[in-house]
C-alpha cells in the first residue's frame, strides 16, 4: 500500500507537467518547436529553482534579512526564498533566447510555464511524500487538494511572467531591452509569489482564516490576469502573422481561408483543418517560419534576406505537397 501511495504521490505531483503540455497543444506550438524543449526546461527549472532556493537564499539572508525582532509583521525569509526560486527558474529561459525557437511572448510564457512546473513537481513530491509518512493518508489528501492547484498557478504562472517579458524583448529584436525586461518580470514574479507565501504564513502565525481567503482571492486574480495577457499575446502574434503573410495571399500561395487558419490556433482544431497528416503540419510550420524570418529581416535591416528566401521555397514545396495530398 505504501508503494502504491508513493507512486500515486509522484503521479499526482506531475500534473503540472500535463497542464504545460495541454497549453502547448491548445496553442498549437507542437508544429513550430522541437520536442526536446519542454522536457529540458522542466528538468532545468526544477534543478535551477532547487539550487537557488537551497544555496543562494541562505547566502542572501545575512545580507538582506532585517532584524526580525523589530519586524515581526513581515517574514523576510519567505520573501527571500520566493525571490531566489523565481531567479533560479527564470534564468534557465535565457539560453533559449539565442535559438530560433524563442520568437514571441507566447513562446516565453509557455517556456516559463514549463520551467516553473518543473520546480512545482519537485516541491509537490516532497510535500506529498512528507505528508504521507508523517501525517497519514487523510492529511495526504488534504495536502494534495490544497497544494496542487496553487503550485501550478504560482510556480508555473510566475515563471511564465518572466518568460512573457523575455518574449517581449525578443519580439522587438532589441537585445538592450532584454536585461531590463528580465528584471521587471522577475520583480513581478517575486512580488506575486511572495504575496501568496506571506498570506499563508500569516494564517499559520495568527490562526485567522481570513488571510487564507485573501490568498485564494489573490490566486484567482493572478490567474485571470495571466490568462488575459496570454489572450492578448495570441492576438498580437496573429496580427503579426497576417501582416507578414499577406504578400503570399496576394501572390496566390496562400488562400484567405488558409491565412485565417494559420493565425488562429482554435481554427486549426476545427473539423475544417484537423491536423491528421504530415503535409498540413509541415505547411503550418513553414508559413510561420517564413513570417518570423520576414520580421527578423526587417529588424536586422536586410541581414536575414537569405533566410526569407529559404523559408519561402520551403513554404512553396509544402503547399505543393499539401495540394497533392488534400486536393
Amino acid at each position: 500500500m505504501t508503494g502504491f501511495m508513493l507512486l500515486l504521490s509522484a503521479g499526482t505531483a506531475a500534473i503540472p507537467i500535463a497542464v504545460c503540455y495541454l497549453g502547448r497543444w491548445i496553442l498549437d506550438r507542437t508544429r513550430t518547436e522541437p520536442p526536446w524543449i519542454f522536457p529540458l526546461l522542466i528538468v532545468l527549472g526544477g534543478l535551477g529553482g532547487c539550487f537557488f532556493a537551497l544555496v543562494l537564499a541562505p547566502l542572501m539572508e545575512p545580507w538582506l534579512l532585517l532584524d526580525q525582532a523589530a519586524n515581526d509583521a513581515v517574514d523576510w525569509t519567505t520573501i527571500i526564498q520566493a525571490a531566489a526560486e523565481e531567479l533560479g527558474k527564470g534564468l534557465v529561459l535565457c539560453p533559449l533566447l539565442m535559438t530560433r525557437y524563442f520568437r514571441s511572448p507566447i513562446d516565453g510564457a509557455l517556456y516559463g510555464l514549463a520551467a516553473g512546473s518543473g520546480f512545482a513537481v519537485v516541491e509537490n513530491v516532497m510535500s506529498f511524500v512528507n505528508a504521507l509518512h508523517i501525517e497519514g493518508s487523510l492529511i495526504w489528501v488534504e495536502t494534495v487538494l490544497t497544494r496542487l492547484g496553487p503550485s501550478i498557478v504560482i510556480h508555473g504562472g510566475c515563471t511564465a511572467v518572466v518568460g512573457l517579458y523575455l518574449g517581449a524583448s525578443h519580439w522587438f529584436s532589441n537585445r538592450w531591452l532584454t536585461p531590463g525586461l528580465f528584471v521587471i518580470g522577475w520583480i513581478i514574479a517575486t512580488a506575486a509569489h511572495s504575496t501568496w507565501n506571506v498570506l499563508l504564513e500569516t494564517t499559520n502565525m495568527t490562526g485567522q482564516s481570513g488571510y487564507t481567503d485573501l490568498a485564494y482571492l489573490f490566486l484567482f486574480c493572478f490567474l485571470v490576469t495571466g490568462l488575459t495577457l496570454l489572450v492578448l499575446a495570441v492576438r498580437l502574434e496573429a496580427s503579426l502573422l497576417k501582416r507578414e503573410l499577406l504578400v503570399d495571399v496576394q501572390d496566390g500561395h496562400i488562400s484567405e481561408e488558409e491565412l485565417h487558419i494559420l493565425t488562429d490556433p482554435i481554427a486549426r482544431r476545427s473539423r475544417k483543418w484537423l491536423p491528421r497528416d504530415a503535409s498540413r503540419t509541415q505547411f503550418v510550420r513553414r508559413a510561420r517560419h517564413l513570417a518570423y524570418a520576414r520580421r527578423r529581416n526587417r529588424h536586422l535591416k536586410g541581414d536575414a534576406a537569405d533566410s526569407i528566401e529559404m523559408q519561402r521555397s520551403k513554404l512553396l514545396a509544402a503547399k505543393d505537397q499539401l495540394d497533392a495530398d488534400d486536393p
